[in-house]
């Protein structure tokens, strides 16, 4: 067998939701050090664009739902079974990020967390 090359895994999809540009920024540059790729969007309803591309995380700032409505991640449940939810929040939301683990979000990332913490909520979720 000539100088066959391992087969790399993929590189998970995630996809960000969120208006805080400073913070998605950071996440992105953080993940894409360890070879993770995340797509950013500001707007909510780009959401169900980006999930039916094969999408393995989603990330959603808890204000957004809040805004929106949570009755949306019941829906995300449903339609995209695969797809683990993690919530952001800057942390004064604490309400929502109950609401949004009941719902079925698998964690949620809080915003002022060292960057290490960052990256380990996003690890556990691809798991």
């Amino acid at each position: 067998m000539e100088n066959e090359r391992p087969q790399s895994s993929p590189i998970p999809e995630i996809v960000l939701i969120d208006e805080d540009t400073g913070f998605c920024n950071s996440l992105k540059f953080l993940l894409k050090e360890h070879e993770i790729e995340l797509e950013h969007s500001d707007e909510f309803l780009d959401i169900l664009i980006l999930l039916k591309r094969n999408t393995k995380l989603l990330m959603i700032d808890t204000s957004i739902l809040q805004r929106e409505g949570f009755h949306h991640l019941d829906h995300i449940r449903v339609h995209f079974p695969d797809t683990k939810i993690v919530l952001t929040a800057s942390g004064n939301r604490a309400a929502g990020n109950v609401e949004g683990i009941r719902r079925g979000a698998a964690a949620c990332l809080l915003k002022f967390f060292p960057r290490e913490r960052w990256l380990r909520v996003v690890q556990q979720a691809l798991c």
